[in-house]
Protein backbone atom coordinates (compact mmCIF):
# COMPACT_ATOMS: atom_id res chain seq x y z
CA UNK A 1 0.00 0.00 0.00
CA UNK A 2 3.00 2.56 0.96
CA UNK A 3 4.26 1.86 -2.71
CA UNK A 4 1.11 2.66 -4.33
CA UNK A 5 1.05 5.76 -2.88
CA UNK A 6 4.49 6.81 -3.47
CA UNK A 7 3.62 5.35 -6.92
CA UNK A 8 0.90 8.03 -7.16
CA UNK A 9 3.03 11.07 -5.46
CA UNK A 10 5.46 10.60 -7.74
CA UNK A 11 2.95 10.66 -10.60
CA UNK A 12 0.54 13.25 -9.65
CA UNK A 13 1.61 15.73 -12.15
CA UNK A 14 0.57 12.97 -15.32
CA UNK A 15 -2.40 12.58 -13.53
CA UNK A 16 -3.20 15.70 -12.93
CA UNK A 17 -3.26 16.50 -16.68
CA UNK A 18 -5.24 13.41 -17.86
CA UNK A 19 -7.60 14.83 -15.57
CA UNK A 20 -7.60 18.24 -16.52
CA UNK A 21 -7.45 16.86 -20.62
CA UNK A 22 -10.83 15.08 -20.17
CA UNK A 23 -12.33 18.35 -18.62
CA UNK A 24 -11.17 20.58 -21.45
CA UNK A 25 -12.36 18.08 -24.18
CA UNK A 26 -15.46 17.47 -22.60
CA UNK A 27 -16.33 21.22 -22.43
CA UNK A 28 -15.26 22.12 -26.06
CA UNK A 29 -17.02 19.16 -27.74
CA UNK A 30 -20.60 20.25 -25.38
CA UNK A 31 -20.20 22.87 -27.35
CA UNK A 32 -22.90 22.66 -30.49
CA UNK A 33 -20.35 23.11 -33.88
CA UNK A 34 -17.06 21.80 -32.09
CA UNK A 35 -19.50 18.54 -31.67
CA UNK A 36 -19.96 18.13 -35.07
CA UNK A 37 -17.16 18.69 -36.33
CA UNK A 38 -15.78 15.70 -33.87
CA UNK A 39 -18.81 13.33 -34.94
CA UNK A 40 -18.25 14.23 -38.50
CA UNK A 41 -14.66 13.21 -37.72
CA UNK A 42 -14.65 10.25 -35.97
CA UNK A 43 -17.39 9.14 -38.53
CA UNK A 44 -14.81 9.78 -41.44
CA UNK A 45 -12.22 7.74 -39.84
CA UNK A 46 -14.30 4.75 -38.11
CA UNK A 47 -15.63 3.98 -41.47
CA UNK A 48 -12.41 4.14 -43.26
CA UNK A 49 -11.24 2.45 -40.91
CA UNK A 50 -14.29 0.08 -41.06
CA UNK A 51 -13.98 0.02 -44.94
CA UNK A 52 -10.45 -1.19 -44.59
CA UNK A 53 -11.30 -4.14 -42.43
CA UNK A 54 -13.93 -4.94 -44.90
CA UNK A 55 -11.95 -5.13 -47.58
CA UNK A 56 -8.54 -7.58 -45.60
CA UNK A 57 -11.67 -9.62 -44.50
CA UNK A 58 -13.67 -9.92 -48.04
CA UNK A 59 -9.86 -10.80 -49.69
CA UNK A 60 -9.02 -13.77 -46.78
CA UNK A 61 -12.61 -14.76 -48.08
CA UNK A 62 -11.92 -14.84 -51.09
CA UNK A 63 -10.36 -18.39 -51.47
CA UNK A 64 -12.93 -19.75 -50.20
CA UNK A 65 -15.59 -17.54 -52.72
CA UNK A 66 -13.86 -18.95 -55.66
CA UNK A 67 -14.34 -22.75 -54.53
CA UNK A 68 -17.67 -22.08 -54.12
CA UNK A 69 -18.43 -20.63 -57.34
CA UNK A 70 -16.68 -23.05 -58.98
CA UNK A 71 -18.67 -25.87 -57.06
CA UNK A 72 -21.72 -24.61 -58.49
CA UNK A 73 -20.55 -23.87 -61.83
CA UNK A 74 -19.40 -27.78 -62.06
CA UNK A 75 -23.22 -28.82 -60.58
CA UNK A 76 -24.75 -26.56 -63.02
CA UNK A 77 -22.77 -27.83 -65.68
CA UNK A 78 -23.53 -31.40 -65.25
CA UNK A 79 -26.95 -30.81 -65.04
CA UNK A 80 -26.82 -29.31 -68.63
CA UNK A 81 -28.74 -31.05 -71.52
CA UNK A 82 -25.42 -30.72 -73.74
CA UNK A 83 -23.41 -33.59 -71.38
CA UNK A 84 -26.25 -36.00 -72.08
CA UNK A 85 -26.54 -38.82 -75.12
CA UNK A 86 -30.20 -38.43 -76.53
CA UNK A 87 -31.24 -41.14 -78.69
CA UNK A 88 -34.26 -39.97 -80.96
CA UNK A 89 -35.30 -43.58 -82.41
CA UNK A 90 -37.80 -45.36 -81.15
CA UNK A 91 -36.87 -48.35 -78.68
CA UNK A 92 -38.43 -51.76 -79.04
CA UNK A 93 -38.14 -54.28 -76.50
CA UNK A 94 -40.51 -56.88 -78.87
CA UNK A 95 -41.01 -56.01 -82.71
CA UNK A 96 -44.05 -54.49 -83.36
CA UNK A 97 -46.63 -56.62 -85.09
CA UNK A 98 -48.39 -56.55 -88.34
CA UNK A 99 -51.00 -56.86 -90.17
CA UNK A 100 -51.05 -57.93 -93.87
CA UNK A 101 -55.12 -58.46 -94.16
CA UNK A 102 -55.66 -55.14 -92.90
CA UNK A 103 -52.20 -53.74 -94.05
CA UNK A 104 -51.53 -51.71 -90.68
CA UNK A 105 -49.41 -52.57 -87.40
CA UNK A 106 -51.53 -54.26 -84.59
CA UNK A 107 -49.21 -52.49 -82.13
CA UNK A 108 -48.12 -48.91 -82.09
CA UNK A 109 -45.04 -48.89 -79.75
CA UNK A 110 -44.79 -46.22 -77.56
CA UNK A 111 -41.08 -44.01 -77.74
CA UNK A 112 -38.99 -44.73 -74.59
CA UNK A 113 -36.87 -41.97 -73.52
CA UNK A 114 -33.21 -43.50 -74.08
CA UNK A 115 -30.92 -40.45 -72.41
CA UNK A 116 -28.65 -40.86 -70.43
CA UNK A 117 -25.44 -39.39 -69.10
CA UNK A 118 -22.86 -39.05 -71.71
CA UNK A 119 -20.09 -36.32 -70.35
CA UNK A 120 -19.05 -35.69 -66.36
CA UNK A 121 -17.07 -32.12 -65.13
CA UNK A 122 -14.96 -32.11 -62.47
CA UNK A 123 -13.01 -29.08 -60.64
CA UNK A 124 -8.92 -29.06 -61.21
CA UNK A 125 -6.88 -25.41 -60.19
CA UNK A 126 -4.29 -23.72 -62.42
CA UNK A 127 -0.79 -24.13 -60.76
CA UNK A 128 0.78 -23.38 -64.13
CA UNK A 129 0.13 -21.25 -66.81
CA UNK A 130 2.24 -19.84 -70.03
CA UNK A 131 0.46 -17.27 -72.71
CA UNK A 132 3.15 -15.96 -74.67
CA UNK A 133 5.28 -18.73 -76.47
CA UNK A 134 4.36 -20.56 -79.47
CA UNK A 135 3.78 -23.92 -77.48
CA UNK A 136 1.91 -23.19 -74.70
CA UNK A 137 1.14 -25.04 -71.31
CA UNK A 138 -1.00 -25.19 -69.05
CA UNK A 139 -1.09 -27.75 -65.49
CA UNK A 140 -3.48 -28.67 -62.81
CA UNK A 141 -3.40 -30.11 -59.18
CA UNK A 142 -5.26 -33.16 -60.44
CA UNK A 143 -4.02 -36.73 -62.04
CA UNK A 144 -4.30 -40.25 -62.40
CA UNK A 145 -5.23 -40.62 -59.02
CA UNK A 146 -8.23 -37.99 -59.43
CA UNK A 147 -9.15 -39.93 -62.54
CA UNK A 148 -8.00 -37.21 -65.09
CA UNK A 149 -6.68 -39.35 -68.42
CA UNK A 150 -5.35 -38.18 -71.38
CA UNK A 151 -7.79 -36.74 -73.88
CA UNK A 152 -10.00 -34.94 -71.89
CA UNK A 153 -11.19 -31.56 -72.14
CA UNK A 154 -10.86 -28.53 -70.33
CA UNK A 155 -12.71 -25.66 -69.84
CA UNK A 156 -13.31 -22.55 -68.34
CA UNK A 157 -16.52 -20.19 -66.53
CA UNK A 158 -16.79 -18.69 -70.38
CA UNK A 159 -15.61 -21.55 -72.60
CA UNK A 160 -12.88 -24.33 -74.07
CA UNK A 161 -9.16 -23.72 -72.57
CA UNK A 162 -7.54 -27.36 -74.38
CA UNK A 163 -7.40 -31.27 -73.97
CA UNK A 164 -5.39 -32.81 -71.57
CA UNK A 165 -2.01 -34.14 -73.28
CA UNK A 166 -0.06 -35.43 -70.27
CA UNK A 167 -0.66 -37.12 -66.87
CA UNK A 168 1.70 -37.92 -63.83
CA UNK A 169 0.06 -39.31 -60.03
CA UNK A 170 -1.06 -35.80 -58.92
CA UNK A 171 -1.18 -33.58 -61.63
CA UNK A 172 -1.60 -33.22 -65.81
CA UNK A 173 -0.29 -30.70 -68.10
CA UNK A 174 -3.01 -28.89 -70.71
CA UNK A 175 -2.66 -28.32 -74.61
CA UNK A 176 -4.67 -25.04 -74.93
CA UNK A 177 -5.93 -23.57 -77.76
CA UNK A 178 -3.20 -20.93 -77.69
CA UNK A 179 -0.56 -23.70 -78.66
CA UNK A 180 0.50 -24.08 -82.44
CA UNK A 181 -0.16 -27.77 -81.92
CA UNK A 182 -3.60 -27.39 -80.91
CA UNK A 183 -6.48 -28.56 -82.87
CA UNK A 184 -10.25 -28.90 -82.15
CA UNK A 185 -13.56 -29.62 -83.98
CA UNK A 186 -15.65 -26.58 -84.10
CA UNK A 187 -18.39 -25.15 -85.68
CA UNK A 188 -20.61 -22.01 -86.54
CA UNK A 189 -23.49 -22.19 -84.15
CA UNK A 190 -25.57 -20.31 -86.73
CA UNK A 191 -25.81 -22.79 -89.92
CA UNK A 192 -23.60 -25.94 -88.35
CA UNK A 193 -20.84 -25.56 -90.89
CA UNK A 194 -18.13 -27.62 -89.39
CA UNK A 195 -13.86 -26.26 -89.58
CA UNK A 196 -11.28 -27.18 -87.46
CA UNK A 197 -10.26 -24.14 -84.73
CA UNK A 198 -6.07 -23.95 -84.91
CA UNK A 199 -3.47 -21.11 -83.41
CA UNK A 200 -0.84 -19.19 -85.58
CA UNK A 201 1.22 -18.29 -82.33
CA UNK A 202 0.54 -14.46 -83.03
CA UNK A 203 -2.47 -13.65 -80.35
CA UNK A 204 -3.54 -15.21 -77.32
CA UNK A 205 -6.92 -14.25 -77.65
CA UNK A 206 -7.31 -14.62 -81.02
CA UNK A 207 -7.71 -18.03 -83.29
CA UNK A 208 -8.00 -19.68 -86.31
CA UNK A 209 -11.43 -21.20 -87.95
CA UNK A 210 -10.34 -23.02 -90.95
CA UNK A 211 -12.00 -25.51 -93.96
CA UNK A 212 -14.95 -23.32 -94.02
CA UNK A 213 -15.79 -22.58 -97.73
CA UNK A 214 -16.43 -19.38 -99.03
CA UNK A 215 -20.06 -20.07 -100.07
CA UNK A 216 -21.20 -20.40 -95.97
CA UNK A 217 -22.78 -17.55 -94.92
CA UNK A 218 -20.49 -16.31 -92.54
CA UNK A 219 -20.66 -12.63 -89.87
CA UNK A 220 -18.71 -10.91 -87.68
CA UNK A 221 -20.11 -12.08 -84.32
CA UNK A 222 -21.36 -15.58 -85.28
CA UNK A 223 -20.64 -17.98 -82.53
CA UNK A 224 -18.49 -20.91 -82.59
CA UNK A 225 -18.88 -23.76 -80.84
CA UNK A 226 -17.59 -27.55 -80.19
CA UNK A 227 -19.12 -29.57 -82.79
CA UNK A 228 -19.67 -32.67 -81.13
CA UNK A 229 -17.72 -34.81 -83.94
CA UNK A 230 -15.01 -35.84 -81.21
CA UNK A 231 -14.75 -38.08 -77.82
CA UNK A 232 -13.42 -34.87 -76.36
CA UNK A 233 -15.92 -32.06 -75.97
CA UNK A 234 -19.89 -32.61 -76.17
CA UNK A 235 -21.58 -30.66 -78.65
CA UNK A 236 -22.36 -26.92 -78.14
CA UNK A 237 -19.80 -25.29 -75.80
CA UNK A 238 -18.98 -22.03 -76.25
CA UNK A 239 -15.41 -21.17 -77.76
CA UNK A 240 -15.33 -17.66 -79.04
CA UNK A 241 -16.96 -15.35 -81.68
CA UNK A 242 -16.45 -14.50 -85.53
CA UNK A 243 -14.31 -11.15 -85.05
CA UNK A 244 -13.09 -11.44 -88.97
CA UNK A 245 -13.14 -13.33 -92.27
CA UNK A 246 -12.58 -12.89 -96.07
CA UNK A 247 -11.93 -15.23 -98.65
CA UNK A 248 -8.23 -16.45 -99.05
CA UNK A 249 -7.13 -16.07 -102.47
CA UNK A 250 -6.65 -18.85 -104.95
CA UNK A 251 -8.36 -21.31 -102.71
CA UNK A 252 -12.51 -21.61 -101.82
CA UNK A 253 -12.60 -20.82 -97.94
CA UNK A 254 -12.51 -18.05 -95.80
CA UNK A 255 -9.80 -17.10 -93.16
CA UNK A 256 -11.83 -16.67 -90.05
CA UNK A 257 -10.54 -15.19 -86.87
CA UNK A 258 -12.28 -16.09 -84.00
CA UNK A 259 -12.47 -13.73 -80.47
CA UNK A 260 -12.10 -16.55 -77.85
CA UNK A 261 -13.92 -16.33 -74.87
CA UNK A 262 -11.50 -18.33 -72.11
CA UNK A 263 -9.18 -15.83 -70.51
CA UNK A 264 -5.96 -17.10 -70.77
CA UNK A 265 -4.09 -14.76 -68.74
CA UNK A 266 -6.39 -14.83 -65.80
CA UNK A 267 -7.16 -18.83 -65.43
CA UNK A 268 -7.57 -19.68 -62.09
CA UNK A 269 -9.66 -22.60 -62.18
CA UNK A 270 -11.19 -25.08 -64.76
CA UNK A 271 -13.54 -27.79 -64.97
CA UNK A 272 -12.12 -31.57 -66.72
CA UNK A 273 -14.46 -33.04 -69.06
CA UNK A 274 -14.97 -36.63 -68.96
CA UNK A 275 -16.77 -38.78 -71.59
CA UNK A 276 -18.34 -41.53 -69.94
CA UNK A 277 -18.15 -43.63 -73.36
CA UNK A 278 -14.42 -42.68 -74.90
CA UNK A 279 -13.10 -46.09 -73.94
CA UNK A 280 -15.85 -47.83 -76.08
CA UNK A 281 -16.05 -45.59 -78.86
CA UNK A 282 -11.74 -45.31 -78.80
CA UNK A 283 -12.38 -49.49 -78.88
CA UNK A 284 -14.90 -49.54 -81.57
CA UNK A 285 -12.68 -46.85 -83.82
CA UNK A 286 -10.03 -49.22 -83.36
CA UNK A 287 -11.47 -52.24 -85.02
CA UNK A 288 -12.66 -50.12 -87.96
CA UNK A 289 -8.63 -48.99 -88.10
CA UNK A 290 -7.55 -53.09 -88.11
CA UNK A 291 -10.21 -53.83 -90.81
CA UNK A 292 -8.97 -51.04 -93.18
Amino acid sequence: MRKLLVFLWRSYAFFMFVVLEIIALSMVFSNGHQAAVFNYFSNQIGGKAFSSWQNVDGYLDLKKTNEMLVAENLSLRNQLRTGYLERHDKYFENPPLYDSIADSLLLTPEKVDTTIRAYEYFGAKVISNSISRQKNYIMLNKGLKQGVRVNMGVVSQLGVVGIVNNVSSDFCTVLPIINIKSRISAKLKTNHEMGNLMWDGSDSEFAQLNSIESYIPVSVGDTVITSGFSYIFPEGIMIGTVADFYPLPNENSYYISVKLCAEFSSLQYVSLVKNLFYDEQMRLEKTLEDKE
